[in-house]
């Protein structure tokens, strides 16, 4: 069965009431009525009367039961993870080309004939990030030719997500100006770390410009590539690419998880946004030292998801509560954490002159969360701007969005995302996740029995840099099973004598406790409280 796109209507409208959070450069914030024409957000008023007298003609949406933010912007994203999650969570992300399953499940979704597939599973991708309230989205296509990639673009454009298309193929980069003609946003990959030559970094240096598009660089997501990539050059990791001019305000740097404080300084100084991606570095087992650096420069960051996951909410949690984990990590109030996911991911993705923040003349893509009188109980009378996003990160969930907006049009609405038939695409989509090489065809008894999570984490033979954050507990299955103790006989209860008292021990002299070698590996040592 093939899916169906509908495109909602854009009408004329007013959003009177709201509890709003702009992320606008003011800050403002309280109960706002916004003027809708044309997709876009034409007034901005504290008071829905005025509006209301002025455009009497126009409809009314009562919306004081809502808080609004500017629609969420995943700047990293790779939609094809769908396909690979049940088999590389949590295992360290150096260790999944060696994976055959995995080898042999990226062999089947670069093939000709999955092409129609590949489609199901970015539709997928653009319903998870639609129901996250995300409408802007930063992603690599995969190696496709022009006439394949064309009906990804026109897909994407239809399902109401803005995407900044990063080509990666020599082709795709060669019919770059026909693509950007038709009103496509497309930006050039320089490619993996270790493929980096003068050569390649002044041809695809030279491509950008010719193509007027910005660069997107994935770098240093693994130690040991941001070390070759130091070996082959014998210069920084920024250095390399501020030499071969690549180092914009437009351009988008990915992960840096292992950066150095130098190349933080560079980041700054080019008045670039750089896209972390904390949770994936957690589950990748990659390690994000960079994080440590952080507070001396106050890059502006933006999120990337990066695998698995569109859901900007859990990645804001995450990143606001690692200062709590480890010491020495900045620590960003709730309001700079809402605009990580806002407005500087827009701005990351060229889209901040339309998009990211509520002001007028910008398009209308905002997210409405439903209030509860409970949600209220800890805001003040009259919040600030970082009270309500503080009510945002502490209280709502996706499952909080109760209407999504796309330049006006109403794009999901009470769990469904409209114009999408999602029981065909969810049903697509699960007859070809179990064809995978490698997918359970049936839940097995043994898979469902209960998991025993122990008090204390075994201590592994080695700890390697890889292994990212603290892995905190391990969940772990009985090697036999426990067999129930045997009930007492009358005479073995008849034998038991009371235990003779535990003369007093000696009272033991408490020792600071030494953070783990895991800990010292990626975040360094904190024995004088320096990072």
């Amino acid at each position: 069965m093939e899916a169906q796109f509908l495109t909602p209507v854009a009408r004329p409208q007013i959003v009177a009431d709201a509890l709003t959070i702009t992320c606008d450069p003011e800050d403002r914030c309280g109960r706002m009525s916004l003027l809708i024409r044309d997709g876009r957000i034409a007034d901005i008023a504290s008071d829905s009367t005025a509006l209301r007298v002025e455009h009497d003609d126009v409809e009314v949406f009562d919306a004081h039961g809502f808080l609004v933010v500017p629609a969420f912007a995943n700047a990293h994203f790779h939609p094809e993870s769908l396909l690979f999650e049940d088999i590389v969570r949590s295992v360290p992300y150096g260790l999944w080309k060696l994976d055959p399953v995995f080898q042999k499940r990226m062999e089947r979704i670069m093939d000709a004939s999955f092409l129609e597939s590949l489609k199901t599973v970015y539709t997928v991708s653009a319903m998870h990030h639609l129901r996250a309230g995300v409408l802007t989205v930063g992603h690599i296509v995969p190696p496709l030719t022009l006439d394949e990639l064309v009906p990804f673009l026109d897909q994407e454009r239809a399902l109401h997500l803005r995407v900044r298309t990063v080509l990666r193929t020599w082709e795709q980069i060669a019919h770059g100006k026909e693509l950007k003609s038709t009103g496509n946003h497309i930006a050039v990959s320089i490619g993996e770390d270790t493929d980096y030559t003068v050569y390649s970094l002044d041809n695809l240096a030279r491509s950008a410009h010719d193509l007027d598009v910005p660069i997107c660089l994935h770098l240093g997501e693994l130690k040991e590539e941001a070390e070759i990539l130091r070996r082959n050059f014998k210069k920084g990791l920024l250095t390399i690419l501020q030499d071969a001019k690549l180092l914009h305000p437009s351009t988008q740097i990915a992960h840096l998880n292992h950066g150095s404080p130098d190349d933080l300084k560079i980041v700054a100084d080019a008045q670039m946004i750089l896209s972390v991606c904390p949770s994936s570095a957690a589950l990748k087992r990659t390690g994000y030292p960079l994080l440590r650096h952080l507070e001396q420069y106050r890059v502006p960051l933006c999120f990337g998801t990066d695998w698995g996951s569109g859901d900007l909410l859990d990645e804001m949690r995450f990143m606001q509560g690692l200062p709590f984990l480890f010491s020495n990590l900045p620590e960003y109030s709730s309001l700079e954490l809402l605009k990580m996911a806002t407005v500087h991911g827009a701005k990351a993705l060229g889209f901040g002159e339309h998009t990211g923040s509520i002001e007028r003349g910008k398009q209308a893509d905002l997210v409405f969360f439903s209030l509860q009188p409970f949600h209220m109980e800890y805001v003040r009378e009259n919040p600030s701007a970082d009270d309500l996003a503080r009510l945002v990160l502490a209280r709502m969930h996706s499952s909080d969005i109760a209407q999504v907006m796309a330049s006006g049009r109403t794009v999901f609405e009470q769990g469904r995302c409209l114009g999408i038939d999602e029981a065909a695409i969810v049903s697509q989509f699960r007859d070809l996740f179990v064809s995978l090489p490698g997918a359970a065809k049936r839940v097995e008894w043994e898979s469902s029995r209960a998991t025993i999570i122990p008090f204390m984490t075994p201590v592994p033979s080695k700890v390697t840099p890889e292994d990212g954050y603290e892995e905190g507990f391990t969940i772990m299955r009985p090697s036999t099973p426990v067999a129930a103790p045997a009930s007492p006989s009358p005479t073995s209860v008849k034998s038991i004598t009371p235990p003779e008292p535990t003369p007093p021990q000696p009272e033991r002299k408490i020792h600071k406790p030494e953070l783990s070698k895991n800990v010292r590996l990626n975040f360094g040592d904190d024995d004088d409280g320096s990072a």
